[in-house]
Parts: C-alpha cells; sequence; structure tokens
C-alpha cells in the first residue's frame, strides 16, 4: 500500500512536471529568459529561505549556464592543467546555456518552500558535486552546485558565505539532470534515491 502511494504520487508530480513543461512551450520566448513569465506561482517564503536577491536572480536569470562538475580530478582532467574550477569543483564538461524552457521544471520544484528542509538539518559530508549551475542576473551572478548524495546544494552569492541546503524532490531532480548528464554515475543515483 505504501508503495502504491509513493507511485500516485510520483505520477503526479511527472504529470504536472509536464503540464508546466507545455506551459512553458507555449509562452513567447526571447534571448533574455528575464523577458520571460513564469508559468507558476512563486511562493514568497522561499524568498525567506533564499534571501531577495538569491531569489531574484534564480528565478529572472538572464543567462543560465550548465556544468557537470566532479570533486575529484578525473583521468582527463589532470591531463590538462587548464580545465577550470568552479568553487572548488572540477568542471567536467561545459554543457551549454539553458533556456527558460529547459529550465522551467527545475525552476517549478525549487519555487515551493516545501522543496527545502529547515535549516537544522544536518548535511552529509562531503558535500560532494555533481552538477553546477550559474545564473547571471542584470547587476549579479549566483551560483548552484547540487550533490545528489543525500539531495545537498550549495548556493554562491557573490562574496558571502556559501549556503548550504538540503532539498526534496531528490528523485525528480536527478531524472531532471538526467537528460544532460550522460554518464554512468546517473543510473547509480536513481538507484539509490528509489522510494
Amino acid at each position: 500500500m505504501k508503495r502504491n502511494y509513493f507511485l500516485s504520487v510520483v505520477l503526479t508530480m511527472v504529470m504536472l512536471l509536464t503540464c508546466v513543461n507545455a506551459a512553458c512551450k507555449k509562452k513567447n520566448t526571447t534571448s533574455q529568459l528575464s523577458d520571460y513569465s513564469l508559468p507558476f506561482l512563486l511562493d514568497d517564503s522561499v524568498k525567506n529561505i533564499l534571501g531577495d536577491s538569491v531569489f531574484n536572480t534564480l528565478f529572472f536569470a538572464e543567462q543560465v549556464q550548465l556544468y557537470e562538475v566532479s570533486a575529484k580530478a578525473v583521468d582527463s582532467l589532470k591531463a590538462d592543467s587548464s580545465k577550470a574550477m568552479f568553487h572548488g569543483a572540477y568542471i567536467v564538461k561545459d554543457l551549454g546555456k539553458l533556456n527558460k524552457e529547459q529550465l522551467c521544471p527545475l525552476l517549478f520544484l525549487f519555487s515551493d518552500r516545501s522543496a527545502y528542509f529547515g535549516s537544522g538539518i544536518k548535511l552529509k559530508t562531503p558535500f560532494m558535486p555533481d552538477v553546477a549551475l550559474s545564473f547571471k542576473g542584470k547587476d549579479k551572478t549566483v551560483d548552484v552546485i547540487f550533490s545528489f548524495t543525500g539531495g545537498q546544494l550549495c548556493l554562491f552569492d557573490n562574496d558571502k558565505k556559501p549556503l548550504y541546503l538540503k532539498y526534496d524532490y531528490e528523485r525528480l531532480v536527478i531524472l531532471y539532470f538526467q537528460q544532460y548528464l550522460k554518464n554512468e554515475n546517473i543510473d547509480k543515483y536513481l538507484e539509490l534515491n528509489i522510494f
């Protein structure tokens, strides 16, 4: 019975994401992400969690860049010392820019306060980065690194201290990034995050 309940929750979330994605496609897209209105309501309490300026940069960015990152230097990186670092993580691959249509399902998940656990939750250590997003706004850049191990993210807001958060919907976040990450680890994370 418990399994049926979780299956119905997952199916509901998939259907909801499909509807949001369809709504995104109907909107008029432009070259600047900030000119695009989101097809869902933003929860004001998320501003309290993230802060006004971070919230505005994430949800109304002009440009979003996606990277595959790793805590360890893989063999291909060791040979090339010119590979860039992203807040202490090695950039394995630049996966390109995301438009609002591509970003919409992820933003939908993080637009609700229930996606975040309370600040008293102890995060798993060490933080193992898997994927990173760089959100460029009009006057600031906010970087987000996701760790699929334990459903954690880290927000970098200019020179401020990094903000580590535990997020819910771990499996949905992994499924979202699966379309961009073409590596063997993504299936391992999906197996680890079964209800």
